[in-house]
């Protein structure tokens, strides 16, 4: 990648290579032949994230209660879970969970015209690994895990998320939530067969 990155430097007439020949030269290692090692992706939403920190601001306000909040480390109980909380999955995971609602979208929207409701999406996915869970927890876990994933392809630009009149805006408040969430694939998503 090194070698790479000073080629990338060398085509530009730059003497120094630079933190974006290296990211490219990254880019272009990982949709090469050669496989480069792929971090795990984190689902969770930055909405989410933000009422994370929004909620452990308040833990150390100063008209947060005291006393019983704190652990032993002294730190707030609410902020140590809200840490644990976010969700990661590994790269293949993620992808194996991507392909399979990319292409059951594109079957939707080629057989119909339309795309697949939010709740029709999840049950599908959960119903074509019905075999994998054991009890009634993990099906409620996966099926968590698949809503931040759409979240996640959504905010990736490989979906778009529809409500009755047009695309969604991440302003939209939580009685428009309730509504019917249709995704359909974005222009710029090819799809894998």
């Amino acid at each position: 990648m090194i070698r790479l990155s000073e080629a990338i430097a060398k085509a530009n007439c730059v003497d120094d290579v630079g933190e974006e020949f290296v990211r490219e030269a990254w880019n272009l290692l990982r949709q090469s032949i050669i496989s480069v090692e792929k971090d795990d992706v984190d689902v969770d939403d930055d909405e989410e994230e933000e009422e994370a920190v929004d909620g452990a601001e308040d833990a150390d306000s100063p008209m947060a209660e005291d006393g019983d909040d704190n652990d032993a480390d002294g730190e707030p109980q609410q902020q140590q879970g809200q840490r644990q909380a976010k969700t990661k999955i590994t790269y293949d995971r993620y992808m194996a969970i991507l392909n399979l609602l990319v292409r059951k979208i594109n079957t939707e929207e080629s057989s119909t015209g339309e795309g697949m409701e939010h709740e029709e999406l999840v049950l599908w996915y959960l119903e074509s690994k019905e075999e994998e869970f054991d009890t009634q927890e993990e099906v409620e876990a996966e099926r968590e895990l698949v809503g931040k994933v759409l979240r996640r392809m959504v905010k990736d630009n490989i979906l778009m998320q529809i409500r009755g009149e047009g695309l969604v805006d991440d302003d939209d408040d939580d009685a428009q939530r309730s509504e019917k969430q249709v995704y359909v694939l974005h222009p710029n998503c090819a799809v894998e067969e």
